[in-house]
This record gives C-alpha cells, sequence and structure tokens, in this order.
C-alpha cells in the first residue's frame, strides 16, 4: 500500500511554488546551497501530512533522485542561457525541465514509499530532515549558520501558506 500519492504531492507542490515568497526562497536554496527543491518540497509535504523522516531517509531519498536531479541541473542551465534569446526554444526548455521535475517527484514518492515499506524507517523533525539535503557536506559549507535559518524561514513561510483546502 502507498502511504503517499504522488499526484497529491505534484499538487501541493505548484500550489506553494505559485507562492512568490516561496518560490523565491527555494530558488535561493537551490542556487546558493545546491539543495534539492523537490526534495526540500517533498520534506514540506511530509511534514503536513504529520510524517517527519530520518536524516538517514533523507540521504537515501536524495541519492535516489541524484541522476535525473543532474539532468535536471543541465536542462535548467540550458532553459536559463535560452531566457533573452529565443523565447519558443525557452518555453519548450522549460516544459522540458518540468516534465523532468514531475519525474523526480514521482521518484522521490516511489523511493519514500518502497523505503518505509521495506525498513519501516523511523520518523523525526523536518528541520533535522533539511539539514542533510545539500549536494554538499553542509557541516564543510562556510555559509551553514545562514543556511539553517532560511529553512527555518522556508518551515514558517510554508506553514503560514497553508490552506483549509491543503489539510
Amino acid at each position: 500500500m502507498d502511504l503517499i500519492c504522488s499526484q497529491h504531492f505534484w499538487q501541493y507542490s505548484i500550489n506553494r511554488y505559485s507562492l512568490e515568497t516561496v518560490k523565491n526562497a527555494l530558488i535561493n536554496l537551490q542556487d546558493e546551497f545546491g539543495i534539492n527543491v523537490n526534495l526540500v518540497l517533498f520534506i514540506m509535504y511530509l511534514s503536513h501530512q504529520g510524517v517527519f523522516i530520518t536524516e538517514r531517509l533523507v540521504l537515501e531519498l536524495r541519492q535516489a533522485i541524484e541522476e535525473l536531479d543532474s539532468l535536471v541541473t543541465i536542462q535548467r542551465h540550458k532553459r536559463r542561457a535560452l531566457k533573452n534569446l529565443d523565447k519558443l526554444k525557452y518555453q519548450q526548455a522549460l516544459a522540458e525541465e518540468l516534465d523532468m521535475e514531475k519525474a523526480i517527484q514521482a521518484t522521490l514518492v516511489n523511493s519514500f514509499n518502497d523505503l518505509i515499506d521495506n525498513k519501516n524507517k523511523a520518523l523525526q523533525d523536518p528541520l533535522d530532515s533539511l539539514a542533510c539535503l545539500s549536494t554538499g557536506d553542509l557541516a564543510k559549507m562556510p555559509r551553514l549558520s545562514s543556511l539553517l535559518p532560511r529553512l527555518s524561514s522556508l518551515l514558517k513561510l510554508l506553514a503560514e501558506n497553508t490552506t483549509a483546502h491543503d489539510l
């Protein structure tokens, strides 16, 4: 039995990402710290569902999407390079990138459901889960002190923008 539905997660992500402040915060975390936006959104979605996952599970999920994430990063750079050059090609690149993002989200959901079914993982605090999102070793990151407050602010921002429809 699947615990999480990829379509519900996709809709949750679209609703959250449509909020300009959330979008800007997520892009900043992605560009400045190399944090995967889909993984942040997934942890937020799980938190919204009352599920808090362990650091180990976050690392396993990050590993599950690693290959797809590197392809999306290449696509993102391609799309950004087209932004002021060719509007049609930019829109096509954006559509391709969104399809790849949706594939990452489906991989996250499927991996989570499989891992929970197979290992019955322990659950924990969402901020602890967010601390291991970076593609690098956070302990070695010089800006770690600025990352955690931003993640905390993002958690609050997402909580403030939760509507009755989301519940």
